[in-house]
């Protein structure tokens, strides 16, 4: 894994339906700005983009907005087709990263953990290129206001399985780790870390 935003502030933006347009360009220029899945659409300015699925960059591999996204685009390696996998990093200058389904996050800069979800490596990403804190919006954990995501459902209209994603996230924020970790999003099911408002800490 390739450092270089050491002592930085990354923003991480997840799909849960609190997400606004507001908070999001609200971060525009003060911190490196992860996207994950379909949040390129919101943040089409974001420095990276992550996610994790062979499915879902097949749902998305010929949408324009994804082509002319210009952050660097990031995905893992288990569980890809091989032709695929070559095809897509193609056309997408991809960058497959190693994982592992451990708990915790990893410190093995050329490995990240699972957590079975997106959101959950993008942290362990964030955390290997050098980020000092790292400020969650989006992280709903629930159903908010009966929507699953900010754009309403994924293709396959797949149910989350929030309980499962929300141990692994207290394994990991168990850890004694040389970075902070704040949940700033709005509505959020998710209390392993601490909340503040985003205005306070960007």
């Amino acid at each position: 894994m390739i450092r270089g935003y050491e002592d930085k502030t990354f923003v991480l933006v997840a799909s849960g339906p609190s997400l606004t347009q507001e908070q999001v360009d609200q971060c525009r220029g003060k911190a490196q700005i992860v996207v994950i899945n379909d949040n390129y659409k919101i943040a089409p300015f974001a420095d990276h983009l992550y996610a994790c699925d062979q499915t879902w960059w097949l749902w998305h591999e010929d949408d324009p907005e994804l082509l002319a996204f210009k952050g660097k685009k990031w995905t893992q390696t288990s569980s890809w087709d091989d032709e695929i996998r070559k095809r897509i990093r193609k056309k997408h200058d991809l960058t497959f990263i190693q994982s592992k389904a451990e708990p915790g996050l990893s410190t093995d800069p050329n490995i990240i953990h699972q957590g079975s979800n997106s959101g959950y490596q993008a942290i362990n990403l964030a955390y290997h290129l050098g980020a000092k804190k790292i400020l969650l919006i989006g992280y709903d954990m629930q159903r908010t206001n009966d929507k699953a995501h900010w754009f309403g459902d994924h293709p396959d209209k797949g149910q989350t399985n929030y309980s499962k994603f929300t141990k692994y996230y207290n394994t990991l924020a168990k850890q004694d780790l040389d970075v902070e970790i704040i949940n700033c999003t709005t509505q959020t099911a998710l209390t392993c870390f601490p909340r503040k408002e985003l205005k306070d800490v960007l």
